[in-house]
């Protein structure tokens, strides 16, 4: 839309927010398996020494950084992984080829020297360390409810923020709690008992 009726909203769709929000991700996921792409490579998920984390060296000289920090710098050359199209085509050899020396280290360790040298990563946090990490807690992106028995829980709000928009976190309803409310909006009054 264009001219005086178009509206404009300022957005926040950080990963970060992201993050917490995603517990239907597939168990998988959180277990430390991440889909691959033959397009880049190394790029997914890799075991290290404790947990595992997330690469992305998706051109050469993001390559080259990688091959520096797990101090494998005749891969760069290896005429099997020379270009990208060649570590796509061969990626599962490449992942086997890295799997035994990234057991060498805490994931923390090979993080904070991929950060480093400037190669995208991140670690695969379980549920538990993402409600505990200090930036989810200062973005506020992690609230108690209470439930009908009397528990709270630790919840997620919906983790995009829409300029004079707040999400708000709520008690779940109880069972039938809605129903007139729902059944007014949706079906004009009229539902079958």
């Amino acid at each position: 839309m264009r001219g005086s009726t178009a509206r404009c909203w300022a957005r926040c769709l950080a990963c970060r927010p992201c993050r917490p929000a995603s517990t239907s991700a597939p168990d998988g996921i959180l277990a430390g398996w991440a889909p691959r792409t033959r397009a880049t490579r190394p790029t997914g998920a890799f075991r290290a020494a404790d947990k595992s984390f997330v690469v992305a060296a998706g051109n050469h000289d993001l390559w080259r950084r990688f091959c520096g920090v797990v101090e494998m710098p005749g891969l760069v050359d290896d005429p099997r992984f020379r270009t990208q199209d060649l570590r796509a085509r061969n990626q599962d050899l490449l992942t086997d080829v890295l799997a035994q020396p990234l057991l060498r280290r805490a994931a923390a360790a090979w993080l904070a020297e991929l950060e480093a040298a400037g190669v995208p990563c991140a670690p695969i946090n379980t549920f538990s360390e993402i409600l505990n990490d200090p930036h989810v807690a200062e973005m506020g992106l992690v609230g108690s409810i209470p439930l009908p028995n009397g528990a709270t829980v630790d919840a997620v709000p919906f983790p995009v923020a829409i300029s004079g928009h707040q999400a708000e976190l709520g008690r779940p309803p109880l069972l039938g709690e809605h129903d007139d409310e729902v059944a007014e909006e949706w079906l004009h009054g009229t539902r079958e008992r």
